[in-house]
């Protein structure tokens, strides 16, 4: 954070957008005697064209450029307190408007001030680098006049050090006077940026205690509101209310009042004042049309104070809130809000796409709030919307690594729903890297069992092999169990259709698929002539599964062993049954 003079500040916010890949867009705020500003800079891999566009008075209505390349993604209009900036491809090219909500002028920053390269006067079309100052009144740090100087090339000889990171509009340096609270603050938003708000609350408050009236002290202010917030709104709703009020009494041309009314109006959703919360929406959508706010306000109008009981206005706000989003994450929040609200009214098809959506274009949304993920995904699975669920929480099992038990319950989710959705090779997988995983916690032994049961679903193209092997597991891991008679069953089955009917008989002799082997062994040995085989396996023989032709031959096996009594048993009623007088006699002969 630098600072001009004691009345001269300059605040460097954070906005990133990504276009083309190689276009990078940024925003900075800052303020010179108390007037705000704001810096956009565009940085792109190869020169491009920008322009500014007047009306009669000469005011900068618009700044358009244009890259000869087609994006690689779609880029979505945004709106800040200072600029207006949305695209278009025409003919394979893109083209960016910048329209200034005030005023505007278009700098071309074609040179690196670091590199020993002499700086002319001149300006080229086309530059790599090019910043839009936006301002109300006066143009910041820069005077309007026209130069009569003379015209020839500045030289700044490189130097390694008597260079300060940050620059003036004008391409100087800026100077600086290092504040007592600078130093906590940077360390404060790095402990928001971190998410460890309990130290950042602890942290602005002693810095506000030690520098009450440092020239960092709105700024604290703000993060701490922020910090409570994020860290339990619910519980901080009160804290929320009353800090919040203050805050925007001091500091009411504040650019984060929107932001922060915005809070007071969730605080007193969750204290139940509806009304209360009401009015403070309604102040952001009226007050601030502009801010990213609006939109959210919106969602949260037709969420919290018409809900399910008055769908037609419910749905209306919705709809304008997803449609004038000013950001990717904004829309994302409503979309996410909005599919909660069609699942309580059990309109599936409605709150599915939706989520499909915002998984397809936003899907790190769900890994900012992990906890908020893990209860959505919860909704869906309740609402047997199983695919939805299970991806969106294998997505935060993979993103997120920082909470060992909210992973696994996002693999619990993962696979409960792949299962539920049929999807059995999923499931077994996601159960595979949980027992990997976390073998160690008490939910492992819940988790090999469903997955033991899956084993049954899984494999369908696997060979023969690797499902007997499957199948020996199961049988050995859960005796005297349906799970080990199935596994049994369908090995059986296997074995069988392979011709392995020996083996068949050492699982379950007496099952039903065990008498059918031994038929087929018979048969076997008939067309093998082993009468002995045939013999040992008579026991088991049923007279339905034999044409007559076979029995004889068993018959003509059994009486050479002397095995009359059985011998007698297969021709038994043959003869009674033949219609041919001649096949009659012989079975009558046979017999007797």
């Amino acid at each position: 954070m630098k600072a001009l003079t004691t009345a001269k500040l300059l605040i460097y916010l954070l906005l990133h957008l990504s276009v083309l890949g190689a276009l990078e867009i940024t925003i900075n705020y800052g303020k010179e005697n108390s007037q705000n500003f704001s810096v956009l800079n565009l940085q792109h891999t190869e020169a491009f064209l920008c322009q500014e566009l007047s009306n009669a008075k000469g005011v900068v209505t618009r700044i358009v450029c244009v890259i000869n390349k087609t994006p690689n993604a779609s880029f979505a209009p945004a709106n800040t307190i200072f600029f207006k900036f949305w695209s278009r491809v025409v003919d394979g090219k893109f083209y960016f408007y910048i329209e200034p909500n005030f005023s505007a002028k278009l700098f071309n920053t074609f040179i690196d001030l670091r590199s020993d390269t002499p700086i002319p006067k001149e300006r080229p079309k086309k530059s790599k680098s090019w910043q839009i100052v936006g301002f109300k009144d006066t143009l910041p740090f820069l005077s309007r006049s026209t130069s009569h100087g003379l015209n020839f090339p500045i030289h700044i000889a490189y130097e390694n050090e008597g260079f300060i990171g940050e620059l003036g509009v004008d391409r100087m340096p800026l100077g600086f006077d290092d504040e007592e609270d600078f130093t906590p603050y940077l360390g404060i938003q790095n402990l928001i940026k971190n998410k460890l708000y309990i130290d950042a609350i602890k942290a602005i408050d002693e810095t506000l205690a030690s520098y009450p009236n440092g020239i960092f002290a709105k700024d604290l202010l703000y993060l701490r509101i922020k910090a409570l917030q994020e860290l339990d709104s619910q519980n901080n709703a009160d804290s929320i209310i009353d800090i919040s009020l203050k805050w925007i009494k001091r500091y009411p041309a504040d650019m984060n009042v929107p932001e922060i009314l915005y809070y007071i109006g969730q605080a007193y959703v969750n204290i139940r004042f509806q009304m209360e919360s009401k009015y403070y929406y309604d102040r952001i959508i009226n007050e601030y049309p502009n801010s990213r706010f609006a939109p959210l306000s919106k969602m949260q109008l037709a969420a919290t104070f018409y809900g399910t009981q008055d769908f037609a206005n419910a749905q209306q706000l919705f709809a304008q809130a997803y449609q004038e989003a000013k950001d990717l994450d904004s829309a994302s929040t409503i979309a996410i809000t909005w599919s909660e609200f069609y699942l309580r009214l059990n309109k599936k098809k409605e709150a599915k796409a939706l989520v499909d959506t915002l998984f397809q274009a936003n899907p790190t949304f769900f890994i900012q709030n992990p906890l908020r993920t893990i209860n959505f995904a919860k909704l869906l699975s309740e609402s047997d919307l199983w695919e939805n669920a299970a991806k969106i929480s294998e997505y935060l099992y993979t993103q997120f690594n920082d909470d060992e038990a909210l992973e696994a319950e996002a693999l619990n989710i993962a696979s409960l729903n792949y299962q539920k959705n049929g999807d059995f090779e999923k499931a077994h997988e996601i159960n595979t890297i949980f027992l990997e995983r976390f073998s160690h916690r008490p939910r492992a032994g819940e988790f090999r069992a469903r997955d033991d049961k899956l084993l049954f679903e899984i494999g369908v193209n696997d060979s023969d092999e690797e499902k007997i092997k499957r199948y020996d597991y199961l049988i050995a891991t859960y005796p005297q169990t349906a799970i080990e008679s199935k596994a049994k069953d369908l090995k059986s089955q296997i074995l069988y259709d392979q011709g392995r009917y020996e083996d068949v008989l050492k699982i379950d002799p007496t099952s039903p698929i065990a008498q059918k082997s031994y038929t087929q062994i018979i048969k076997l040995a008939l067309v093998q002539k082993n009468c002995k085989k045939i013999a040992q396996n008579f026991p088991h023989y049923d007279s339905q599964y034999f044409d007559e032709t076979e029995k004889i031959d068993i018959f003509h096996c059994l009486y050479s062993l002397s095995l009359n009594k059985e011998a007698a048993q297969v021709i038994e009623g043959m003869a009674q049954n033949q219609k041919d007088p001649k096949k009659s006699l012989i079975c009558f002969i046979l017999r007797h």
